[in-house]
């Protein structure tokens, strides 16, 4: 069953849990269809969503729900009302930050369960200032050929998510 809990710093829709092993952060997200896919790829690998706003779209948008079929159901999606909230809930964790700017090749860490990937919006990345918080070690970047831009962001969360649920052995995976 479906439910939405208001928190003093964010909202939190859900269906009942099954065993979350990464968290995966949108930093105001600007498509509906990308996120929809990832809330697909979420509700499939046992990873948990967090939105920061603002938002590009409500999420009761069409996109957003077709893109993500039913599987919002299947899924923890957490919204928070700024970076600063985000943040606070996550000073004690592993984070990541995926970036063409990143300085580590993704398939070469060690991942653990409980660590969290932070992605910024599709136009722009992640601003300056977060970027500086994340240690450089922790900034890390998916290969492609010599003068390309970028990658479709829900792309890059399922290459992501995937190498790191690989390296636990696909906890709670059939």
């Amino acid at each position: 069953m479906l439910y939405s809990v208001a928190c003093a710093s964010h909202t939190i829709t859900s269906a009942t849990v099954r065993g979350v092993v990464f968290d995966i952060i949108l930093y105001q997200p600007e498509i509906p269809s990308n996120t929809g896919n990832i809330i697909r790829l979420c509700a499939n690998t046992g990873a948990r969503l967090h939105l920061v706003k603002p938002l590009g779209f409500q999420l009761d948008d069409r996109r957003l729900r077709r893109a993500g079929l039913d599987y919002r159901e299947c899924s923890t999606i957490v919204v928070y009302r700024s970076w600063e909230d985000c943040k606070t809930h996550f000073a004690n964790r592993r984070l990541f930050t995926l970036s063409v700017r990143g300085t580590r090749r993704y398939d070469l860490i060690p991942y653990r369960i409980g660590d969290a990937f932070l992605f910024g919006p599709e136009s722009k990345g992640l601003p300056a200032e977060i970027l500086e918080i994340i240690p450089p070690s922790h900034q890390v970047r998916l290969p492609m050929i010599t003068g390309s831009r970028s990658l479709n962001m829900s792309n890059v969360v399922a290459i992501m998510v995937y190498e790191a649920w690989r390296q636990v052995n696909f906890l709670n995976g059939q």
